[in-house]
């Protein structure tokens, strides 16, 4: 469809950057409407999708964060330190294993453990970079294995349109 080229340009513009487009762009053109609607087994596809992302990513935080065990830990560490470190691992086990099973209550305590630990993290990595390199390669990894959790669980238990 044509339109008059000098009734659509606005007064005092030229035509490259009149906001009435007088032909019709090439690319709107080629976009064509889908052509089959979502099945049921697309949906249900993704949603598996979904699920094996999220186990993988629990498993590789859970993963991380027993790894990092000997760097939380000093040569000088107290008795207290060490089972501080210990129960929160143990902790962390425990509510990621819940969640791998399906728990929804320990999907929103698994999120609220990314959430907290991104927040606490994340703003101290500059500084941390300045000090200890390496240590903050650590962290790095770490807040980004949370992010990455904390992202595919939101997606996960996000209402559903019913």
């Amino acid at each position: 469809m044509r339109v008059d080229e000098h009734g659509a340009l606005e007064p005092g513009l030229p035509p490259s950057l009149s906001t009435v487009s007088y032909e019709a762009d090439e690319r709107v053109r080629r976009i064509d409407p889908p052509s089959r609607r979502r099945s049921f087994s697309d949906a249900r596809n993704n949603a598996d999708r979904l699920r094996r992302a999220l186990a993988a990513s629990t498993c590789v935080m859970v993963a991380w964060s027993l790894f990092e065990v000997p760097w939380e830990l000093d040569t000088d560490s107290r008795g207290q330190q060490i089972a501080a470190v210990l129960t929160a691992k143990a902790l962390l086990m425990l509510i990621a294993g819940m969640a791998l099973r399906g728990r929804r209550f320990a999907r929103y305590l698994l999120l609220f453990v990314c959430v907290t630990s991104v927040l606490a993290i994340a703003p101290e990595l500059p500084g941390e970079f300045v000090h200890a390199p390496w240590l903050a390669v650590l962290s790095t990894v770490e807040c980004m294995t949370k992010l990455a959790t904390l992202t595919l669980i939101a997606l996960h238990l996000k209402p559903r349109l019913r």
